[in-house]
C-alpha cells in the first residue's frame, strides 16, 4: 500500500511538472483513485486468477479492472459524473493505461526476483541437507575403516603377548573390548557426549601404549571427567578427537626411537568447549598427505555442522611436536 501511494504521488508530480495535470491535487486524486483501485483488485482477486490464467494475463485483467474502477470513482468525486473519464476525457484514460502497464512491468519484475530468491533459498537449504547427509555417510565410512584397523592390529598384538606376557594380553583385550563396544555404539548415534568420547579415547590410547611397549605416554585432562558434569555432558560429533590423536601418534611419536607423549585436554571457555591434542613428536613437517586429508575432512564436518561457529587449528609446539585445537559451541545433553 505504501509503495502504491508513493508510485501514484510520483506520477501526479511528474504530470504536474510537465503541465499535463493541473492543479496538482486534482491529478493526485485521479492517480490515487486508480492506483488504490488496482492495488485492491490484486489483493482481492490475484490468488484466484493465478490458478486460472498465466501470470501476466491475470495481472493485465486486474490492472484494467482497477483502472476502470479508479476512473469511475475519481470522475464521481471530482466532477460529479462517474463516466467523465470514460466518455469525454480519453487523454486521462490513455495515461492510466500507460502507467498501469509500467506498474505491471515493475511489480512483475519484483515478483520474479522475489520468487527467484525463494528458489535460491530452497536450493541452498536442500544443498545443506545433502551436505549433512554426506557428512553423516563419510562418518559411517570412517567408522567402518577404523574398526577393522583396530580389530586386526589389536588381535595380532594380543596373540603375540599371550604366551610371553598374559597379563598385558588380557589388559589389551579388555581395552579392545571397551573400544569396540564404544565404537559400535557411535555408529548408531549422530552425536556423543564428551564423557563417551573420553572413554573411547582412553581405551584407544591404552591399546596404542601397549602396542608401542612403553614408548608412548599419555594423559587426559581432566583425568576424571565425571567430576566435571558440564564438560562430561557436552555434545560433540563422534570421532572428532580420535583422528587427531591418531595423527599425533602415527606421524609424531611413532617415528621417534625414544617415543613421546600425547596430552588431551578439555576446557570450558565462555559458551564454547576447547579440546586440545598436544604431542612432543616430530612436528608438522612429518605429517603425511593422508594426515592433511583427515584434517580437511574434520574441517568440512565442522563447517557442515556448525558453520563458522567451530574451528580447528594446527600449530607447532613450543619445543617440538604439534598442538591441534578444536573449538566447538557448548551444548549439553539433557
Amino acid at each position: 500500500m505504501v509503495y502504491t501511494v508513493i508510485y501514484c504521488t510520483g506520477i501526479a508530480l511528474v504530470l504536474y511538472l510537465l503541465g499535463l495535470a493541473e492543479p496538482f491535487t486534482e491529478g493526485w486524486g485521479v492517480s490515487l483513485s486508480i492506483g488504490l483501485s488496482i492495488h485492491i483488485s490484486f489483493l482481492l482477486l490475484e490468488g484466484r486468477l493465478q490458478r486460472l490464467l498465466p501470470p501476466y494475463v491475470g495481472a493485465g485483467l486486474l490492472t484494467a479492472l482497477g483502472l476502470l474502477v479508479g476512473l469511475v470513482i475519481s470522475g464521481a468525486l471530482l466532477f460529479g459524473s462517474p463516466w467523465f473519464f470514460l466518455t469525454g476525457n480519453w487523454y486521462t484514460l490513455l495515461l492510466g493505461v500507460f502507467f498501469g502497464l509500467l506498474g505491471i512491468t515493475f511489480m512483475g519484475t519484483r515478483t520474479r526476483l522475489s520468487d527467484t530468491q525463494a528458489e535460491l533459498d530452497r536450493a541452498r537449504a536442500e544443498r545443506e541437507a545433502q551436505e549433512r547427509l554426506l557428512l553423516s555417510t563419510e562418518l559411517k565410512l570412517l567408522q567402518a575403516q577404523i574398526e577393522p584397523h583396530f580389530l586386526f592390529n589389536t588381535l595380532s598384538n594380543a596373540i603375540g603377548l599371550i604366551h610371553r606376557d598374559p597379563d598385558t594380553a588380557e589388559k589389551l583385550l579388555l581395552d579392545f573390548s571397551t573400544l569396540l563396544r564404544a565404537s559400535l555404539q557411535r555408529t548408531r548415534q549422530k552425536s556423543a557426549t564428551l564423557a563417551q568420547e573420553w572413554e573411547l579415547l582412553r581405551a584407544y590410547l591404552d591399546i596404542q601404549s601397549t602396542r608401542m611397549e612403553g614408548r608412548l605416554q599419555y594423559s587426559l585432562d581432566p583425568e576424571k571427567l565425571e567430576e566435571q558434569p558440564t564438560l562430561a555432558r557436552c555434545i560433540l560429533p563422534p570421532l572428532l578427537l580420535q583422528p587427531l590423536v591418531e595423527n599425533a601418534i602415527q606421524h609424531g611419536i611413532e617415528p621417534l626411537a625414544e617415543g613421546g607423549e600425547v596430552t588431551v585436554t578439555a576446557q570450558c571457555k565462555g559458551d564454547s568447549v576447547v579440546l586440545t591434542v598436544r604431542d612432543n613428536g616430530k612436528g608438522l613437517d612429518s605429517h603425511a598427505p593422508s594426515s592433511g586429508t583427515g584434517i580437511r575432512n574434520i574441517e568440512e564436518r565442522l563447517r557442515g555442522l556448525y558453520g563458522d561457529r567451530a574451528t580447528l587449528s594446527l600449530q607447532p609446539g613450543v619445543a617440538s611436536g604439534v598442538i591441534a585445537q578444536l573449538t566447538l559451541p557448548m551444548s549439553e545433553a539433557n
